[in-house]
This record gives C-alpha cells, structure tokens and sequence, in this order.
C-alpha cells in the first residue's frame, strides 16, 4: 500500500463509526468527538481536534467545538490547526532527508556551513546534530516579544532572509551554557540548523518541507503560517486565554514567525498530523519510510523525548496547544490541536481520552 495513501479516508464519520477497507480487512474508525466534547466543556476550550493511529491505519479520529468563539462555524477533520513547536519534528526530519542526499552530515559544524558568517569562536565546533537536540548553547528564545528579543521585529524581506539576518545577529550572542555540555530548548536553534540546509541545497525552508516530508508523506493540507487569514477564512482562528474566557486573536497582531519558523510555524489537517505520528511510529519500529537506515538509527539517538517506551513533543503559544505522543509498543499514536492557547492540561486529558478508547476496542 502506497504510504501516501495510507490514512486516506472517504465520507463523514457515522454517530460511533464507519468501517473502512484497510489491506484487505475491514476495520473501524471510532468516532472521538463524544469525549473531545467532553474535554473542550471541562477547560472551556473553543474547538479541539483528535486522532489515533495503529500501525499505518487510523483508528480515531474526532472534533468538537467551533473555528472561532462568536461563531456557529463548527470544527471539522479538514479543518488546519497551527502546530507551534511540533514543528520542530517535521523540521527535523527535512534535515535528515537533506543528509541522506549527502548534502550535509549530523557532524557537520557551523564552522564548514557557514564559512562566511562571522560568529564566536563557541560556535564553530558546534554541529548540526547538537542544533537537533538542542545542545549547541544557542540562545533559546523561547519568550518573543518587543522588549524582550527587538531583533525579530526590526527584520525585513522574505522569511529566507530574515533568517539570514537573525543568524547573523544570533551567532554573536554569548552560549547560554558552553556548547555539548547540557540540553537547552531553544527556538533559535532550529532557525539556525534551517538556514544551514537552506545554505546547502539552495532551497528555502518551506520549500525543503513540501518536498522532504509532506509530500512524500501525502500532507495535503499542510503549509505555512496561520491557518486562517484573508485566503483562508474558514479556518480555525487562534484563541487566548483570558479572564472571562477564551477570545480571538486579534486582527492585524504583529507575529515576527518569519525568523523562527523552522521551529514553529507549520499547520495542518489534524489527519495530516495523524500521517506524520504513523511515520513516526514506524520510524521509531525501525522501520522509517523516509530515511536510509544508517540516518534513520542516528536521527532516533539523537532525537529529544521520552525513551524506547514513549516519545512525546508538544506546541504551546498564548494562542496554540498542540501535542504529540507515541506508543511504539502499543503500535499506537495520538495526535491532538487546539485553536486556544495555554491547554496543555486538555491536550494530555486527550491524550488519555483517545487511549482508553482506542484500548477498549482492541
């Protein structure tokens, strides 16, 4: 079965489920949206999207809620939810497609990726593997804001170089610890092991992601940016968390991604996501569909999470909640999206929600 084709599913789901045809055996769809209803009411959320994959096929999937508060627009399983740092995974395996067609190597330094951009001395040892996890001593920038990092808001021209700019002005920061000597999460690293791929194979971020991940996974409905603006205006706007509740995001509200975007700026379909988790799944079986072997096992060392047993990554903004987990040994997957920030209390419930379902139909 052609890995594009493998979470593909026709027709809307029935009030329990539907059953779909996969590799020649009929199999059930569970309908989440009963307990995502549940969950939304519980934390107040404006809309919530869910789904589960076993092996290569989903097993649940779900949504309640609407796309914006003060509307009757409801949720649905096409709809595009931005994934914040979960970005970070699908990232990560565009710069490992750009190892397999030997372009660069997880030992490659910044020293030989940007010959010509000046930078401390700190950082010239530092390889494309410690940019991955994070051990690299780039400066985190984690909380964005005008007083906080003004660089991200002085930035000017395409995001590509925007990039270029930042990393200029990054590689003159003082390490937050010294480089290879502890785990610090940081946005800016991944904007930084970006522009390296960039630099090497001549194509932007975003272009790298379209060919590299989601098309050869079949992420139809993934792309850039927010999920609604002026060309999208059926989908799910961004919430923040107030006093009184959960509001839209403001309009016109200044958001400098352009820099950061390898770390959190992709959305998509939350079956999208779901094909993203099966790859994942696989890949942490020791069957990755994407990478040579000898890359695929060094991208697993040194990917940041949980062990053997479970990995887990998740987004988080004012305004987003997204996560990720996997089960390798349960053969299982949960993915789930939130259009309102500061949820991941509701994001884990879901979690195990969608896994007490999923066991109980075993």
């Amino acid at each position: 079965m052609d890995r594009r084709d493998f979470l593909s599913c026709s027709g809307a789901l029935a009030a329990a489920a539907l059953a779909t045809r996969t590799s020649g055996q009929d199999r059930l769809i569970f309908n989440l949206s009963e307990q995502l209803e549940a969950i939304r009411n519980k934390y107040g959320l404006p809309g919530i999207a869910a789904a589960a994959v076993s092996g290569e096929r989903i097993a649940a999937e779900g949504v309640a809620g609407v796309r914006q508060i003060g509307s009757d627009e409801k949720i649905t399983l096409d709809d595009r939810f931005a994934l914040a740092s979960c970005t970070k995974r699908m990232t990560g395996a565009m710069i490992a497609r750009v190892i397999d067609s030997d372009r660069l190597s997880f030992d490659t330094t910044l020293a030989e990726a940007l010959p010509d951009m000046p930078m401390r001395d700190d950082y010239r040892p530092v390889t494309v593997a410690q940019l991955l996890n994070h051990t690299g001593g780039i400066a985190t920038y984690t909380q964005i804001g005008p007083r906080l990092t003004p660089i991200l808001f002085e930035l000017k021209g395409s995001p590509a170089e925007q990039r270029e700019q930042f990393i200029k002005h990054l590689l003159g920061e003082q390490p937050v610890a010294k480089p290879g000597t502890e785990r610090n999460y940081s946005n800016a690293s991944y904007a930084l092991v970006a522009t390296v791929a960039e630099r090497r194979t001549g194509r932007a971020w975003d272009k790298l992601m379209q060919d590299e991940v989601f098309q050869p996974l079949g992420m139809t409905r993934a792309g850039f940016g927010r999920p609604r603006d002026k060309e999208r205006p059926g989908e799910p706007a961004l919430h923040r968390k107030g006093e009184n509740g959960y509001e839209p995001e403001p309009e016109g509200q200044a958001r400098p991604l352009g820099a950061l975007a390898p770390a959190g700026d992709v959305h998509c379909s939350i079956r999208d996501f779901a094909r993203f988790a099966a790859y994942e799944l696989s890949a942490m079986q020791g069957n990755d569909a994407l990478l040579k072997p000898a890359t695929a096992k060094r991208w697993q060392e040194i990917s940041p999470g949980n062990g053997a047993d479970e990995r887990s990554f998740f987004g988080g903004s004012p305004f987003i909640s997204t996560g990720c987990v996997i089960w390798p040994r349960k053969n299982l997957a949960v993915v789930v999206a939130i259009n309102g920030g500061g949820a991941g209390d509701a994001v884990q419930a879901a979690f195990e929600a969608v896994k007490k379902r999923v066991d109980l139909d075993k």
